[in-house]
Order: structure tokens, then sequence, then C-alpha cells
């Protein structure tokens, strides 16, 4: 018997196989036998029902001789129903109706979505209707109006990259400034941790297009709290009393140096 491949369109590719359901089905079979049944089911998936004749079907599995065909086949037996068109799995088949109903029902949603009033394939097919200026008149109404604009209009200078950069780069500013700027932080912040200090002197620092290196930011920082500490003590009183915090800074500091 020949073993060509059936006619049959757009068959799935592939079945699903549960792990429980293939074990349980097939406990206590050898190896061999199981290898058989694995290679009929898919055997049958992609090429309809297994052949009529024994010899067809031990090709399937691969039989070392009639002996072994039908001791397999007769191991076998009980998970194939004969019909017209020869041996067939139920459950695979099941299993293959589910699939073909499931691709259908989504390919009557697509076909709708098209097909529907609001559809792609209106929008489509509206902008394909809507008139568009030919591109035989094109050059000629641009060679119209483009003559009047270069006779009334005088070129715009671009603006140098330089002079740009210059507007918008940030600047380093001097020690005394940045220091003015982290006895603010200092100021704004409810506690003295450095980290939300330093934090809040970064926030500053950019909302005046400062350039507040890292380096900087540190000596700033450890100047004002150099100041805080001395004020405090100074005043003989604990934290958060005495001026204001900005006037703690009055110019450069030895201890930043």
């Amino acid at each position: 018997m020949s073993m060509t491949r059936r006619a049959e369109p757009q068959r799935p590719p592939a079945f699903q196989m549960y792990a429980r359901a293939w074990l349980s089905s097939t406990l206590g079979m050898s190896r061999e036998v199981k290898g058989a049944y694995i290679d009929l089911l898919c055997w049958e998936w992609d090429n309809g029902p297994l052949p009529h004749s024994a010899a067809g079907r031990a090709r399937i599995f691969g039989a070392a001789d009639t002996k072994d065909a039908v001791r397999i086949w007769s191991a076998l037996r009980a998970k194939f129903t004969r019909t017209a068109r020869g041996w067939i799995n139920k459950r695979l088949e099941a299993q293959r109706e589910e699939l073909a109903a499931h691709r259908a029902k989504a390919s009557g949603a697509a076909k709708a979505r098209w097909d529907g009033p609001n559809s792609d394939r209106a929008s489509v097919e509206h902008r394909s209707s809507t008139p568009r200026a030919s591109s035989e008149h094109a050059p000629s109404m641009a060679a119209r109006h483009a003559q009047p604009m270069l006779n009334g209009c005088t070129p715009t200078p671009t603006p140098s990259p330089e002079r740009t950069n210059r507007r918008t780069a940030p600047v380093e500013p001097p020690f005394k400034v940045i220091a003015a700027i982290a006895a603010r932080a200092f100021a704004e912040e409810p506690t003295d941790d450095l980290g939300a200090v330093a934090e809040r002197m970064k926030s500053l620092c950019a909302q005046q297009n400062k350039a507040c290196s890292a380096d900087m930011m540190g000596r700033a920082l450890r100047a004002v709290q150099v100041a805080r500490a001395k004020k405090r003590k100074n005043l003989g009183c604990g934290k958060g009393c005495g001026k204001p915090v900005e006037n703690l800074w009055k110019g450069g500091s030895s201890d930043a140096q």
C-alpha cells in the first residue's frame, strides 16, 4: 500500500499532549509499544486515518517483522477504532474537531471586523477614495507658490551652535555661590540628613542652571555643616535655634578648602 500523504489541506501542525493523560493511558506498556503508539498518533494527525492493512501500519511504526507487527498492534488495538476510511483514535479526532471549530470561529470574527461599517477595510477604502492632488500638477503648483515666497522673504540666519551652547550649558559658579546653595538646601530640609540635603542641593543647582560638581558640592556641604555647628555652639542651644541658616554663610570658609 502506498504511504503517500492524503490531500487534506490546512491541517494544524500540532496537537495537544497532556502529560497525565499520556502516562495514565500508557501505564504498563513497554517502551517499544509506547514508541509505536506515538508514531501512529502523529501519522494519523498529519495524514488522516491509519491504513486498513496490517503491513501499512507496520511500516509506520517500523516493526522488525510480521511477528513483531502483530504483537505491537495487538497491544494497541483497543486505542483505535475501525472506520470506512481507516483506523482512528477517537480522542485525537475530537481534538482535531475542537481546533477546527476554534479556527472557524476566529476566522468568522476576523471577517466580521473586516466587513463591518467601522472595519479596517472601510477605512482603507475611504483613504484610497479621498481625492488627492495629481502628481503631474505638483511641480507647477510648487513653482507658482515658491517664487513669491522667495521674493518677499529674507533668509533667517541660523543661530550658531556655539551661541546656543553658551546660553544653555550650565556654568561652573564660584565656591561662594555653591556654598550659598548648600546653606539653602540645609534650610529647606526638615532634617540634617546629608543624603536628603545633597539631593535638595542637586535640585537647586539644576533650577539655577549651575554646574555643581560632586567635589564642589561635598566641600560646600561640609563648610556649611561646620558653620552650623559653630553657630549652635556659640548660641549654646540645640538644632534649629538661632538665626536662619542662610545667614550663617558670609563668604568662603577655611574648612572648605
